[in-house]
């Protein structure tokens, strides 16, 4: 998680300086990424892991369990 973090964060620098002013709009679209990416880890049940993040897109809202791959 820590790597993810920090490669979004060097992703929203370097695209800041080298298209900020040309392209300020997108800024925005790049800075809700990053929020929900810190929504998503502090809303998480699971640790910090990257086990952990496959645990929550593949838990079933319904009834609590995993999906299965099949």
């Amino acid at each position: 998680m820590k790597y993810v973090t920090d490669f979004l964060f060097l992703g929203l620098a370097a695209y800041s300086a080298l298209y900020g002013l040309t392209y300020a709009y997108r800024l925005h679209h790049l800075v809700n990424i990053l929020a929900a990416w810190f929504v998503a880890i502090h809303f998480s049940k699971t640790r910090p892991t990257l086990a952990g993040l496959m645990e929550i897109f593949l838990e079933d809202p319904e009834d609590g369990e995993k999906k299965r791959h099949q």
